[in-house]
Formats: structure tokens, C-alpha cells, sequence
């Protein structure tokens, strides 16, 4: 052991590309007849997204995340487990009877699915979130990120927020929190 760990960052529903190959995974434009639902104009290189109110669509991230886990990660860092921003979101289906269900309990459940497999072989499940959605009070997640069960959380800041300006495709910055144990009392950055 070099004292390296393996860390899979797997995107859940922000997942750009599979919608167009099965879109019968994605959020819906309108209805469920509908087109894809982009998060923005397509001039504005606006891209689908997974659905997390559907079963399918979590059964497809479920697989790869299994998948990474079966090829003996330490950590799978999940990424993009949240809705889109609310700008254009009345315009979006997620199903029938969708409404029912609140986006938290949604990805609340959607994670403990994951943990409860990962527990059972050892990875620790780090879940990244948007630190500025939630300092602004964005209900990307309908819930606070930090009572989604996992062993450690990534807060990310996304710099283009901040300035306004194109950083390239990945522009995140990333820290890294791990959950401490129950009995630890001590206090750790």
C-alpha cells in the first residue's frame, strides 16, 4: 500500500449524456410525451439531465457505482446528486405522481441505497455539494446536503459564481470533510 486511495467521482443526475441515449431516463420538457428538458437554451449549450424521481434513471447510476465499488474503490465521491437550478423548472416533468415525494426525500433515499451497499464493503461514500447553492439557499437538494447519509462531504465552490467568467469544463474546487464517529469529541478541519 502506497497510502494511496482510490476515489471513483461518479455524476449522478447532472449527467449530460445518457439522456440522449435513453431518454426515457431524463427530466421531461412539459409532459411525459415530451422532449428532453434542457437547463438552459441550446444556444446557450443547455443539456438534459437524469431524472431523479425515476427508477430507471437511479437503477442506471446505481449500476456504475456498483460497478466501481465491485473493481474495489476506497471512496466513490458522488457528484451531481441535486436538481437543476430553479431558473426554467416549471417547464420540467418528472412524472406522475412525482409531486408526492419532495426533492429531499428523493436523493435521501436515492443515498441511502448507495451507503447501504458501499457500508457492507468498506468504501466510504463522499458526497460533493454545492456550497454556494446552499449558502444562498438554492433547493437544488430540498434538503441541506449534510443530512444525506455519507462518511465525508466535499463542498465545492464554483468559481464562475463568483466572477462571472469561463473557467473551462471543470471549474469546481473541491475541500474535503469526513463525518467524525459518534464518540469522537475532538474537532477537526
Amino acid at each position: 500500500n502506497l497510502g494511496l486511495d482510490v476515489v471513483a467521482r461518479i455524476f449522478a443526475f447532472e449527467d449530460s449524456t445518457a439522456p440522449y441515449n435513453a431518454n426515457d431516463l431524463a427530466i421531461r420538457y412539459q409532459s411525459e410525451d415530451g422532449v428532453l428538458w434542457l437547463d438552459d437554451s441550446v444556444d446557450n449549450g443547455g443539456k438534459p439531465w437524469l431524472n431523479p424521481y425515476s427508477d430507471t434513471a437511479q437503477k442506471y447510476v446505481l449500476d456504475i457505482i456498483f460497478d466501481a465499488i465491485d473493481h474495489e474503490v476506497d471512496a466513490v465521491l458522488l457528484d451531481g446528486i441535486r436538481f437543476p437550478e430553479e431558473e426554467g423548472m416549471d417547464y420540467a416533468y418528472f412524472g406522475v405522481g412525482t409531486e408526492e415525494v419532495s426533492k429531499g426525500e428523493i436523493l435521501s433515499r436515492f443515498i441511502q441505497r448507495v451507503y447501504s451497499t458501499a457500508v457492507l464493503t468498506d468504501t466510504d461514500v463522499i458526497l460533493a455539494y454545492d456550497a454556494y447553492a446552499v449558502i444562498k439557499g438554492n433547493d437544488i437538494y430540498g434538503i441541506n446536503p449534510l443530512e444525506l447519509k455519507a462518511d465525508g462531504y466535499a463542498p465545492y465552490i464554483d468559481l464562475e459564481q463568483f466572477v462571472g467568467e469561463k473557467f473551462g469544463d471543470d471549474h469546481r474546487s473541491y475541500a474535503y470533510s469526513r463525518r467524525l464517529p459518534e464518540n469522537d469529541q475532538g474537532a477537526r478541519c
